[in-house]
């Protein structure tokens, strides 16, 4: 694959939004132990979340990622992308704001800021992996694409493998954020 340079910024662009997005995508996995343990709950003066509770911030994340997806097809279709990836990354912003919030939150808050957090995360990652194929077809030649698509799709893994090994051991508020810095920051960038 011989990359232009302006290519080469997108797919750095594509890539570096991409694996922040994703880390942030996992770290609800990431939590769920903390979450359901009564101890670590408890020393912050909270009940614990229950299993089924728990279950239900993963719904709403995959819920609202359905829901938008259907949403961001279409508005990218008629609209394009550069409105729509930008706006998409700000819901997400606001909703890695909230969930970092959320762990600083030692009161019964925690239970509506997280699935709310969750609820807005999945709107915001449905805006970004459905506009990132656009990019794609209008930077890359028909060749290159397979290529660079497989790339930035594997920031889903990538992100996933992170979160568990680096990232979980880490306050997840604080990993929240800067996620949400660094993806704002990468696509602003972009050029």
């Amino acid at each position: 694959m011989n990359l232009t340079k302006t290519q080469k910024g997108v797919f750095a662009t594509l890539f570096s939004v991409g694996l922040p997005a994703n880390i942030e995508k996992g770290l609800a996995g990431a939590i769920g132990p903390f979450l359901t343990d009564p101890n670590y709950m408890s020393n912050l003066g909270l009940e614990t979340f229950s299993e089924t509770q728990f279950g239900l911030i993963t719904t709403l994340f995959y819920l609202s990622f359905i829901v938008m997806t259907f949403v961001a097809g279409w508005f990218v279709d008629r609209y394009g992308y550069r409105i729509f990836i930008p706006v998409a990354l700000l819901i997400l912003a606001a909703g890695a704001a909230f969930f970092g919030f959320a762990g600083f939150s030692a009161t019964s808050m925690i239970f509506i800021l997280i699935p709310l957090a969750r609820l807005i995360i999945g709107f915001g990652q449905a805006g970004y992996t459905s506009g990132t194929p656009p990019v794609i077809a209008k930077m890359f030649a028909a060749e290159e694409r397979g290529a660079v698509q497989s790339k930035v799709v594997s920031t889903a893994g990538i992100g996933t493998i992170l979160v568990y090994l680096v990232f979980a051991p880490w306050w997840w508020p604080v990993t929240s954020a800067g996620c949400t810095s660094c993806s704002r920051c990468c696509w602003s960038s972009q050029p």
